[in-house]
């Protein structure tokens, strides 16, 4: 039976199944994107993990700067690259850029301390976190960003400061001795008098 066209436009036919393709987009839309939003903050917290173990590593004293940098690296490698979390930045979904060591006031000035005499507890390993699984479009929804290419960014670090090393306690040994022995004495002889260098001997113990 042909339908007029009137007829066809008060008919209410097939209305059920457009509604439930229409409700069955969006609910699939949001059920991907609370997938991608709980995987992505899982993988937060692994990179966090990551940064800490790193940071703790660079922590520890010893013999110069260079080397608890080497620890670090080594670390954060070891961990970015074994099997259990290494996958999760290799499949194009996530990324992690090489990790920033020491000082990270250096690269960030908004962490310096406004005032100088104020320490800088900003020491540890950071990296940048990119999650490209957050990037992308939904029916009807439309698309998660309106940036293109790198999808969302973060920098995520660990601060955990930095013990001192054996050389700069070495060091700080020997200026603090000059600085004795240059000390002046009102109506008594000055330390620099009867004292030399040869005999002056450094100790340390894992730090000053």
């Amino acid at each position: 039976m042909r339908l007029t066209k009137e007829e066809f436009i008060k008919s209410e036919k097939g209305i059920i199944t457009v509604d439930f393709l229409f409700a069955f987009t969006l609910v699939m839309g949001f059920a991907a994107l609370m997938f991608s939003l709980s995987l992505t903050l899982t993988v937060v917290e692994v990179t966090q993990y990551i940064t800490y173990a790193s940071a703790r590593n660079f922590y520890g004293a010893h013999i110069a700067l260079p080397d608890q940098n080497a620890l670090a690296t080594q670390k954060f490698a070891q961990l970015t690259t074994n099997k259990t979390f290494g996958p999760l930045f290799k499949n194009g979904w996530f990324e992690i850029n090489q990790p920033l060591i020491g000082d990270l006031s250096t690269v960030y000035p908004e962490y310096k301390p406004k005032n100088a005499k104020d320490p800088n507890l900003f020491w540890g390993v950071g990296t940048q976190f990119i999650a490209r699984m957050l990037d992308f479009r939904i029916p009807f929804y439309g698309s998660t960003t309106s940036e293109e290419g790198d999808g969302f960014k973060t920098f995520i670090a660990s601060y955990l400061g930095r013990e001192v090393t054996m050389s700069e306690c070495i060091s700080f040994s020997h200026q603090r001795w000059k600085a004795i022995r240059s000390l002046k004495a009102k109506g008594l002889i000055g330390y620099q008098t009867n004292t030399t260098d040869d005999g002056y001997i450094i100790f340390t113990d894992n730090g000053c």
